[in-house]
C-alpha cells in the first residue's frame, strides 16, 4: 500500500470521531439495500477490529432526529415501507429519545442501537497490521501504466515505484489523476468538524444526528460537524464555519446547548479539523473493475438508440485494475464491506452481496448512463 503522507488516514479519514450509521432512503431502493447490507457488515467487523467500548469504539448507538416535519414525514415514510428489525432501527418517541441520549431532546426520531463511534485512523491502522500488507509511506505516485502484465506505479520523476498484476486505486477524488480514471464523475467537498470542550457535567451517551451531528464527549470535547462547501478547496479552518455547525447543533439539541453554555462559546479561539470528501452523483461508491472507456462506448454504442438493449457479453474492463472510491461522509459504513467486494473480484471468491447491489456501485454504470442519456 502506497501513501504520500508519512503516516496513514491523514486526510478524511483521520477525523478523532467518525460516526457509524446510515440514513436510509424512505423508498425500497437498491441505494438503501447496498448500505443497509454495508451497516450489517460494519456493525459486525468494527468490534473484531476495535475493542468495544475502548478509546476507539463505542457501540453507543445512533439517534437519528426528525429535526424538521419534512425529516418526521420522510422518517414515518421509511418506517411504513420498509420495515426492518428492531435491533436493526426503530423508532422512538421525544421521551425514549431523551432516555437513550441522557439528555432531554425535542423531538422523535430513529435509533441504531449497534451503531456508534470510531477513530477512523485507528481503524485504518488496524487494517494494516495485517502480515500481508506492506505500507510505503512518503511515496508519492504519479503516474500508473501498463505493460507486460504488469501494472505500473511511476513518480514525479517518471521513476518506476513498483509494478503488481493488480492495482487498487483508493485514493478518493484524487484517483481523477491517473489517465485509467480520469473520466469518473467525482466530486470533492470540504467538510469542517468543530471540537468543542465539555465540562464535567456532559453526560451525552448516544450519537445525535439530524442535520448535523454531536458524538459524546472524549478528551473533554465535543465533535461536531460537518459542514458541506463545493465551492472551495482552503484546508484552513474558518470561523463561519465554526459558527454553523454551532448554530446547528444549538437548534438540534437545545438542552445540551444551554448546559454547556455555547450561548457565550468563543468562536473563534475553536479546534477543529477540515477534509475532503469524495462523493459520486448517485452518492453510492465507484467499487469494482476500471472499464475500458474506448472499447465500453463501442460495444454498448446502440444504447444511444435504445435504452433498452441487454448485452450477452459483459462489458470489457482494464485488467486487473480495480477502483475503490467515492465513499463521500458513509466511509465507516461502505469501505468495509467495499474492501471485501474487491478481494472476492480479485481472487475470484463468493461475492459478499447480490449481483444487483455489484451493479449499483460497478464504476463502469456512469459510462452506461451517459450512453442512454447521448452525452458521450
Amino acid at each position: 500500500m502506497f501513501d504520500r503522507h508519512e503516516k496513514p488516514a491523514q486526510e478524511a479519514s483521520g477525523n478523532r470521531q467518525g460516526i457509524l450509521y446510515t440514513k436510509l432512503s424512505a423508498d425500497p431502493s437498491l441505494k438503501s439495500d447496498f448500505y443497509t447490507r454495508a451497516y450489517l457488515y460494519a456493525t459486525q467487523q468494527l468490534p473484531q477490529l476495535l475493542k468495544a467500548n475502548s478509546k476507539h469504539w463505542h457501540a453507543c448507538g445512533v439517534l437519528q432526529l426528525a429535526h424538521t416535519e419534512k425529516e418526521a414525514a420522510r422518517q414515518q415514510q421509511f418506517l411504513d415501507n420498509c420495515p426492518q428489525p428492531e435491533d436493526l432501527i426503530h423508532a422512538v418517541s421525544c421521551e425514549q429519545a431523551s432516555r437513550l441520549a441522557g439528555i432531554e431532546l425535542q423531538r422523535s426520531g430513529l435509533f441504531f442501537p449497534a451503531a456508534g463511534w470510531a477513530m477512523p485512523g485507528e481503524l485504518c491502522r488496524r487494517y494494516l497490521e495485517h502480515d500481508n500488507i506492506d505500507f510505503k509511506a512518503g511515496v508519492d505516485v504519479k503516474k500508473l501504466s501498463y505493460h507486460a502484465g504488469q501494472w505500473h506505479l511511476h513518480g514525479s520523476q517518471e521513476q518506476r515505484l513498483a509494478s503488481a498484476p493488480t492495482l487498487v486505486i483508493a485514493n478518493a477524488h484524487d484517483a481523477r489523476a491517473f489517465n485509467v480514471s480520469e473520466f469518473f464523475p467525482l466530486k470533492r467537498i470540504r467538510g469542517q468538524v468543530s471540537h468543542i470542550p465539555a465540562t464535567t457535567a456532559a453526560n451525552l451517551k448516544t450519537v445525535i444526528c439530524g442535520n448535523a451531528y454531536i458524538s459524546p464527549a472524549i478528551n473533554n470535547h465535543f465533535h461536531i460537524g460537518a459542514t458541506f462547501n463545493l465551492d472551495t478547496s482552503t484546508t484552513e479552518l474558518r470561523e463561519a464555519d465554526h459558527q454553523k455547525n454551532l448554530q446547528q447543533i444549538r437548534e438540534l439539541v437545545p438542552s445540551l446547548a444551554e448546559q454547556q453554555q455555547w450561548h457565550s462559546l468563543k468562536t473563534e479561539r475553536l479546534e477543529g479539523r477540515v477534509g475532503f470528501r469524495c462523493t459520486s452523483p448517485d452518492y453510492l461508491p465507484l467499487v469494482g473493475p476500471v472499464p475500458d472507456k474506448a472499447q465500453l462506448i463501442k460495444q454498448y454504442e446502440r444504447l444511444r438508440k435504445d435504452s433498452t438493449l441487454s448485452f450477452a457479453t459483459p462489458g470489457r474492463y482494464l485488467p486487473g485494475l480495480y477502483l475503490n472510491t467515492g465513499h463521500g461522509s458513509k466511509g465507516l459504513v461502505s469501505c468495509p464491506i467495499s474492501g471485501e467486494v474487491i478481494a472476492a473480484l480479485v481472487c475470484n471468491e463468493t461475492l459478499p452481496i447480490e449481483q444487483s447491489l455489484i451493479n449499483a456501485i460497478n464504476p463502469c454504470r456512469f459510462i452506461i448512463r451517459d450512453l442512454i442519456r447521448n452525452k458521450i
